[in-house]
């Protein structure tokens, strides 16, 4: 692959510098035109192979056409083009460039990409085809008695050769065997007997069935498109001029001037102008903003009325819209447990019912009740109403702001009843600030311990880094060393060497346990245990040189959430770092038991007491936003994060809160259990009647073609109901909670 793409690289170089020198004169005719599109005819492109080659490969070459297909047979080429930046001259002219680069000998042929094979349009008709076809045969030869049962079932056959070959992949590949094996027995079994509108009917409806399920499944693939930014282009202002470049081109810093009709294309601050903005594609619903000076805006979302100049702070994927959609770029996982548990009882009990069917054929020698034991298969039905459910689940809350990884995340969200959080950036505001810099002794100026404290936490993540760093900035304080050594011990600090010395940053406990005296700086300042503030420690060679205090202002919304997680019985705990003041004042404040709050608390020892909840049989789900988090993140039974907290957390988390606001937390818990809700209602919707059907069918005789239109009539039906979250018809409940 790597030899493939080195030569697709060559060969577009070679394009672009290849001289224009027609040397055979080829005719073309414009056939057709559209707005974005233009088929041509060429004749040339049926005779000559390596010319079609060279020409379809030049013209995509060319920036503003985006897309070019070649029908050969017909002499047809089809352009299609960015009609904002070219019109149908100028995309004449580079089929004329192309023409004319593409007779040339001496420009190579270009290299051959693996060819991919055609994919069937998600959610199109492609699955009902066949099996329509055949049931339509079958009704006609049925009531017109035709003579054509052979070739009726030959067409049967042929639309259930899909599922024939995943019965053949499971009994060599996975060596074993599953449900599959019931339905294709019994379709094989019913078209020998001459019984074609049963299984022609049960080939129609699973393939409805398909279609829900594809349709469903690609809904949150076309939210992304949907968020995509619709101009590739922007107007940016440089060194005083104004010009328009590639949006991904735009960097952190530029100023970009954004017109009334076009989306904001990165994360910033206004600067200049003031402008109705529209937010739909960004929150999922319409609200309408008024943006002004000093305010926030963020990519993807419109501008209605007015004109701003944005200084852009975010840009491409990282902005907010841009993490949303590298997350749902990651296809969801929307398996469950309880699914995984109806399809291994379902493959546990297929010999026994082949058995039993036997056996069924040898007493009553009746093969309708022998073949209408294997229709006992229940765990397709609620597996595939259970992934429509989950799926619908994780596209409504995409939609709302919150992220969800799988469908083992959603539900075990559902069944959580202790939410363990880390302190800093997640219950109290990501924004810490610097209050106060104490000094050990007069020799010892403030700047030089903000200088060594920001220079040793540059480029860190963590609020306390950036508040240290951002203090130092607007200080005019150098914050840029280069360290002999440095090293970043999670959760703790920072031990680094300059000039031979040896520099500690960190918590309290850090220092000392590297052997740091405290006792002078108790000493000097007596009242700093209960101030209530984080503290920073600085040491060199083994001597504190002073402390840093910072705030964490609490977040508006913690309190509120802790108390609705009280009202559905959820317990709260806080893990944190920091000491004990600081920490108790905060859990004080948002309403967690001192006996929940952990302090002081290194990486290792969080994972601990995750283990000794874990041990208590209860379902914790940790929050938290930090590099120190990622291994309490990864043991919990389900984790989440923040868009904004760092990318270690983002990659670790099963839930992301794409806006910032622990409320999504609320939202995620209600919509989990209203989903799981779902999934057991259509439990009860697929199994019931698939197995009174099947019992009637082998007690009763009952009509196959009745137990067909039940089964998969109840299964289509659960299907449907799982789309509710899709529709919006399950409304979370952590609505009422916001004050």
């Amino acid at each position: 692959m790597q030899t493939t793409l080195s030569g697709v690289a060559k060969y577009m170089s070679e394009l672009q510098v290849a001289a224009v020198s027609p040397v055979i004169k080829v005719s073309y005719q414009l056939i057709h035109l559209t707005t974005g599109r233009i088929r041509f005819r060429i004749p040339r492109l049926k005779i000559d192979e390596e010319f079609t080659s060279k020409l379809q490969w030049t013209l995509k070459s060319k920036a503003p056409i985006f897309n070019v297909r070649v029908n050969p047979i017909i002499s047809c080429l089809i352009v299609h083009y960015v009609p904002d930046q070219i019109d149908c001259a100028g995309v004449q002219a580079h089929l004329k460039d192309a023409i004319a680069q593409a007779l040339r000998k001496d420009l190579p042929l270009p290299p051959q990409l693996p060819e991919l094979k055609a994919q069937t349009e998600i959610g199109s008709l492609e699955p009902l085809k066949l099996p329509v076809l055949s049931l339509g045969a079958a009704i006609i030869t049925a009531i017109l008695e035709l003579p054509s049962a052979f070739l009726v079932g030959g067409l049967i056959l042929i639309a259930a050769i899909p599922l024939f070959q995943s019965t053949v992949d499971e009994i060599t590949e996975e060596q074993k065997l599953t449900s599959d094996i019931l339905e294709s027995l019994w379709t094989l079994l019913h078209v020998f007997e001459g019984f074609l509108i049963a299984p022609a009917l049960a080939l129609s409806l699973d393939g409805l069935g398909k279609i829900l399920r594809d349709r469903t499944a690609s809904h949150i693939d076309y939210q992304a498109i949907n968020l995509k930014l619709q101009e590739r282009y922007t107007h940016v202002k440089r060194a005083g001029k104004q010009k328009k470049v590639l949006i991904k081109n735009v960097e952190t810093g530029d100023l970009v001037i954004v017109y009334p009709g076009e989306r904001i294309p990165v994360d910033g601050v206004v600067v200049k102008g003031k402008a109705i903005i529209d937010q739909l594609k960004l929150t999922g619903s319409s609200k309408v903003l008024v943006r002004r000076e000093g305010q926030k805006v963020y990519a993807s979302t419109l501008v209605v009325e007015g004109k701003l100049t944005i200084q852009a702070e975010k840009t491409g994927d990282n902005t907010q819209v841009g993490k949303l959609l590298d997350l749902v770029k990651q296809a969801p996982v929307q398996d469950t447990r309880l699914a995984d548990f109806a399809e291994d009882v379902a493959d546990l009990t297929t010999v026994p019912i082949l058995a039993l069917s036997g056996l069924l054929f040898a007493f009553t020698n009746d093969i309708q009740r022998a073949l209408a034991l294997l229709q006992l298969d229940f765990a397709t039905g609620i597996r595939i109403s259970s992934a429509t459910a989950i799926l619908s689940a994780i596209d409504y809350a995409a939609r709302h702001g919150v992220y969800i990884r799988s469908g083992r995340a959603l539900e075990m969200l559902a069944r959580v009843d202790t939410v363990v959080f880390d302190k800093t950036g997640t219950l109290t505001q990501i924004q810490a600030e610097v209050v106060n810099i104490q000094t050990i002794n007069e020799q010892i100026t403030f700047l030089e311990v903000l200088s060594l404290a920001a220079a040793a936490e540059q480029g860190l993540s963590h609020p306390s880094a950036k508040a240290i760093v951002n203090y130092a900035e607007k200080q005019g304080v150098m914050t840029q060393i280069e360290w002999e050594s440095w090293d970043y011990k999670i959760g703790r600090g920072v031990i680094a060497q300059l000039n031979g010395q040896r520099i500690l940053l960190g918590s309290k406990k850090f220092l000392r346990k590297e052997g740091i005296d405290f006792r002078p700086m108790h000493r000097q300042y007596p009242d700093i245990k209960n101030d209530g503030h984080t503290h920073i420690y600085l040491a060199r060679d083994q001597q504190l040189l002073g402390v840093i205090s910072l705030s964490n202002p609490i977040r508006p919304e913690s309190a509120s959430v802790i108390s609705a997680l009280k009202q559905q019985q959820i317990q709260p705990y806080m893990l944190t770092g920091d000491n004990a003041k600081a920490a108790n004042a905060v859990a004080r404040e948002v309403g967690i038991s001192p006996n929940h709050t952990y302090v002081e608390v290194f990486p290792e020892k969080k994972v601990d007491i995750l283990r000794k909840l874990d041990q208590e049989d209860r379902i914790v789900a940790y929050v938290g936003d930090g590099l120190n988090d990622a291994a309490g993140l990864a043991f919990a039974d389900v984790s989440v994060s923040f868009a904004e907290g760092s990318q270690t957390a983002r990659q670790a988390a099963d839930i992301v809160m794409m806006n910032n606001d622990l409320h999504e937390l609320l939202m995620a818990i209600s919509i989990a259990k209203d989903t799981m809700t779902v999934v057991y209602q259509n439990i009860g919707l697929v199994a019931v009647p698939n197995v009174s059907v099947v019992l009637a069918g082998v007690l009763l005789s009952l009509d196959p073609i009745m137990v067909v239109v039940i089964n998969s009539g109840f299964t289509i039906l659960a299907e449907l109901n799982g789309l509710r979250p899709l529709a919006g018809s399950i409304e979370p409940k952590f609505r009422t909670l916001h004050i």
